[in-house]
């Protein structure tokens, strides 16, 4: 009986582990034979930015991350948060140029993917002394969209499979139980020891 028990509770938490696994999202990297040597303008991470601020200072800079939060109109510019894998950096320019930006990432809400071009400032007079980028060029290389599942089918489904497993085995103890023999003298009370043997 305790065999068939801990071979099932095995059984259930591979399976969980690996419907985790499979609901993960994975980056897509380029293919080893593709060369990017020769792209004019790679794009730099934005904690590079930050840390190495004072050797970008007014050089043109490429970034590429998610739009997120929200999309801010000051007249002649607008301003937008951009934020990859290790940090966020603000971006303005003009307002035509967000045009194209549809989906903000926030709860739920997965944003544009976007390339950005344009002048990195360590501290710009021009917007307070912020550490910004004024864009020239924008670009979206991915299209966001609303997440209407964060959990994800592989998960509900192992939650669900792990829950009938789990009704299966309190079933088959119970069952043990019912059948034993009660000791006669004790008012048919077990004891804890006697649940072990």
């Amino acid at each position: 009986m305790r065999r068939v028990i801990s071979s099932l509770l095995f059984f259930c938490l591979t399976t969980v582990a690996a419907a985790n696994d499979a609901s993960q999202r994975h980056p897509i990297t380029a293919p080893a034979n593709i060369d990017l040597s020769d792209t004019p303008e790679a794009p730099i991470k934005i904690n590079d930015l930050i840390e190495h601020s004072h050797e970008f200072d007014g050089r043109q800079v490429t970034i590429t991350g998610e739009a997120i939060g929200d999309l801010m109109d000051r007249g002649k510019i607008s301003w937008l948060n951009i934020s990859d894998p290790g940090n966020a950096i603000g971006v303005y320019g003009p307002p035509e140029m967000f045009a194209e930006i549809k989906h903000l990432g926030r709860y739920r809400h997965r944003g544009d993917s976007v390339r950005i071009t344009g002048i990195f400032h360590r501290s710009d007079p021009e917007q307070g002394g912020d550490l910004v980028i004024a864009a020239s060029q924008l670009e979206v290389i991915r299209v966001g969209a609303y997440l209407a599942d964060p959990v994800g089918t592989p998960r509900i489904i192992a939650a669900i499979f792990a829950a009938l497993v789990a009704g299966l085995l309190m079933s088959m103890v119970w069952r043990g139980r019912e059948g034993r023999p009660s000791h006669k003298g004790d008012g048919g009370r077990r004891s804890f020891e006697d649940d072990l043997i």
